[in-house]
């Protein structure tokens, strides 16, 4: 209960958060006046795939399992084709000014590439330009240290939640079709539901309350501004 279905479902949570919501509404900013909706439409996608491939895949008779993969690759390529297509679309109100239309309240300076890769990477190159910035920071600048590539951002964004919801779905397969974990007695499998419970109920209270938990906060701020600022003369 505690490694099969908490862990990989905090794990996963901690995907959509670092790669999917950091800095989100910069990155929207960035796209134009459309990003709001063309992340929405890409987040969502992704979000309605893992759920009904998972869902199809483990429900069906297993010689038609990869029904569940077909489809969602199927809606991940419509809805991230989709929120491109409106990233790069030039919003109403966007004609010439001398032919006296109105143009928009936030127009972006962002070409069509950079958009594209707004939409697919945002938050998650934005939390590794941060990460690096924090990893050049303790270095002399006469020293070139290793930083995150960029396929850090793909893995987490895209193929580490993917790999982890799959692990919590079959898990949640196998507790269904064999009647709990292991043979237990009802109450040892009511402990470790409750174990699950506890800790995906703290992910909400954080997230509806941030104030609630955010006790080591202050310390945690106090350390990142000591690292940042862990320069030797001359950086």
């Amino acid at each position: 209960y505690t490694n099969n279905l908490l862990v990989v479902a905090i794990g996963f949570l901690y995907c959509i958060s670092a790669t999917w919501l950091y800095r989100l509404d910069e990155v929207e900013e960035k796209i134009g006046p459309t990003g709001k909706h063309a992340l929405g439409i890409h987040n969502a996608a992704w979000l309605c795939a893992i759920i009904v491939g998972n869902v199809v895949g483990f429900a069906v008779d297993p010689k038609f399992f990869y029904v569940g993969p077909i489809l969602a690759v199927v809606i991940v390529l419509v809805g991230t084709l989709s929120a491109i297509v409106v990233a790069v679309k030039k919003p109403s109100g966007s004609q010439d000014e001398e032919r006296g239309a109105a143009r928009p309240a936030n127009p972006s300076s962002a070409t069509t590439k950079e958009r594209v890769v707004l939409v697919l990477l945002g938050p998650a190159e934005m939390l590794r330009n941060d990460l690096n910035r924090c990893i050049l920071a303790l270095y002399d600048a006469n020293i070139h240290p290793w930083t995150i590539h960029i396929a850090w951002s793909i893995v987490v964004k895209y193929i580490t939640p993917t790999f982890l919801s799959i692990v919590f779905s079959s898990t949640i397969n196998d507790l269904a079709r064999e009647g709990g974990y292991g043979g237990y007695s009802l109450g040892y499998q009511l402990f470790g539901a409750g174990v699950v419970f506890v800790g995906l109920l703290l992910v909400v209270i954080g997230v509806a309350v941030p104030d609630a938990l955010d006790v080591w906060v202050d310390d945690v701020r106090e350390s990142l501004f000591i690292i940042t600022r862990r320069r030797t003369p001359g950086r």
